[in-house]
Order: C-alpha cells, then sequence, then structure tokens
C-alpha cells in the first residue's frame, strides 16, 4: 500500500505479526522477531525497532523506519 505524507509518497506496511507480508515488503532486511517486535537491519550495523502495530515507512531513496500507528495515522493519507 501507498501512503501520501504531505507533499511526499512512501510506501508503508503496518506490523500486526504478519512476518511473511513484512518479509516481501522490507526484503532481507529482517535481522528477527522477539516478543512481537521486529528487528530490522538498518544502515551502518544499526538495527530498527519495530513494536506491533507500528508501521514499517520506506522512502523512495530506500530508507526505512518506524512509526507509531497514532502519529502515522496523523500524518498520512492514503493514495
Amino acid at each position: 500500500m501507498k501512503y501520501r505524507k504531505k507533499p511526499i509518497e512512501v510506501e508503508a506496511m503496518q506490523w500486526l505479526g504478519n512476518y511473511d507480508e513484512m518479509k516481501a515488503f522490507v526484503g532481507d532486511k529482517i535481522y528477527g522477531t522477539w516478543d512481537n517486535k521486529l528487528t530490522l537491519r538498518h544502515r551502518n550495523s544499526a538495527t530498527l525497532e519495530v513494536y506491533l502495530n507500528a508501521w514499517v515507512i520506506k522512502e523512495s531513496n530506500g530508507e526505512m523506519y518506524s512509526c507509531s500507528d497514532h502519529i502515522f495515522r496523523e500524518t498520512y493519507e492514503l493514495v
């Protein structure tokens, strides 16, 4: 699904424990899952933690980050 943050568009998927769908979305970036928390490989060997119900946002340059559901819904609208 694509969502728009005015004025840019991003791709985003909500982490609901949907491992296979998330793997298709982020590719080989998944490091693991523990206690409903998804951990992604991030730049420079860092990790990105995504808690249940948060969104993984992927920008056009390939950068990814996590956003809480509340903030995501206030900031983005479905394209």
